[in-house]
């Protein structure tokens, strides 16, 4: 009998840590599958064209490339607007020979950009330039 209530002590002590270190950090998984939705896009073309244009994109939104590294396909940028400092980090990864996975995470002052229309702004973007340089329109 008191091993059954050491068992049931335990197995309750083990879930709710479990619980209270999810909730600490974060690791709710519909919310990482919701972030991760307006984070990630699919283009329908290669990954060379997709992160040419990633930069693109970035310098015409204003930010200071700080890094691109085609062997990896990341590229980080910043920007500056008075007090606050936006850093986006962007991740290209080819699916198959003509389609291409892009990733962004942002980061305002040290907080995570949670706000699903930053991305979608980048996104937009994004998509517009692909769009012109397939049409050959500088």
């Amino acid at each position: 009998m008191k091993k059954i209530a050491y068992a049931l002590i335990i197995a309750t002590a083990l879930t709710g840590c479990t619980a209270l270190n999810d909730r600490i950090l974060g690791n709710d998984n519909q919310s990482t599958l919701a972030k991760r939705s307006y984070q990630s896009r699919l283009f329908a073309t290669n990954s060379d064209k997709v992160l040419r244009n990633v930069v693109s994109t970035l310098q015409d939104q204003d930010y200071v490339i700080e890094r691109a590294d085609k062997e990896l396909s990341v590229v980080t940028a910043s920007k500056a607007n008075g007090v606050s400092r936006t850093k986006i980090t962007v991740t290209v990864r080819a699916k198959d020979k003509d389609q291409t996975i892009v990733r962004a995470n942002a980061v305002k002052n040290f907080d995570q950009i949670e706000d699903p229309k930053f991305y979608q702004v980048f996104f937009n973007a994004l998509a517009q330039s692909l769009f012109l340089e397939a049409q050959s329109i500088d």
